[in-house]
């Protein structure tokens, strides 16, 4: 492609998924940051993915695709709340009332505190029941209430959305499902991190390669769900601190040691 639109840039990437000859690498697509973005996305680099998607929502900011694209990188690949919001604002602004620009802004809000500005946002999502967006929803409500502290009624609902994916035969919104609970899981207690991640990965290393490549936030999240540090894990620490400040050397008839 010489001169190549955004639009036949994306095309062409759609194609190169399905025919490996199509090369569609930015070096041959120039000034085209959306290849760039979609290239960066599947070599696992998200700090060049979400640099190469400002540039892209710079070129064209009305078109949803990159606002999406860079909400959803920013939370589910970097646990960036403040970027994540940043980018789906920026969409919203011309594309007011799209469902996942407000959801994204929703996960985006609550992983960084803002729980009822949180809540409010997923007010405006409208969905259809019984259908992904539903699922995406439930699981977006049992993060909040999981951030908010309500692990049982955040746990319910993120088991709704698991459900309803096994429902609909949706192996990638099942695992997305599944490994946003086990991150959330995961900042209250480990103990069965291994167990659980191994559950989710089973059904993601038996997805389509090229559908693995798409979905590459999941063994993301995971592994970002490893390296969180949990409540229980704090408490540990602050115990052991506990004790050694508690401490304090005396002698038998109960005086400080000099």
């Amino acid at each position: 492609m010489a001169e190549p639109t955004e639009n036949a840039v994306a095309q062409a990437h759609w194609a190169s998924r399905r025919d490996s000859s199509i090369d569609v690498h930015a070096d041959v697509t120039p000034n085209t940051f959306e290849a760039l973005a979609f290239e960066q996305q599947l070599a696992g680099n998200w700090s060049g993915t979400l640099d190469a998607v400002t540039k892209w929502l710079d070129i064209e900011p009305f078109s949803v695709r990159p606002a999406v694209m860079g909400s959803f990188v920013a939370v589910a690949h970097r646990g960036d709340g403040k970027a994540g919001e940043e980018f789906a604002k920026r969409g919203l602004i011309a594309n007011k009332g799209d469902a996942m620009l407000h959801n994204n802004l929703a996960v985006s809000l609550a992983i960084q505190g803002k729980l009822a500005e949180a809540s409010a946002e997923l007010e405006t999502v409208k969905f259809r029941h019984g259908a992904a967006e539903e699922a995406v929803n439930l699981a977006t409500r049992g993060l909040i209430q999981m951030r908010a502290g309500a692990v049982h009624e955040g746990s319910h609902l993120y088991g709704q959305a698991i459900e309803l994916a096994l429902k609909l035969k949706n192996p990638i919104l099942w695992c997305r499902a599944a490994a946003f609970f086990l991150h959330e899981c995961a900042r209250f207690d480990k103990s069965e991190i291994e167990e659980m991640a191994g559950k989710v990965m089973r059904v993601y290393d038996r997805l389509n390669p090229t559908v693995k490549l798409s979905a590459n936030d999941i063994p993301a999240l995971i592994d970002r769900a490893k390296r969180t540090s949990s409540v229980s894990e704090m408490l540990e620490k602050l115990g052991s601190f506990r004790n050694d400040f508690l401490a304090f050397p005396i002698d038998d008839a109960g005086q400080p040691d000099k």
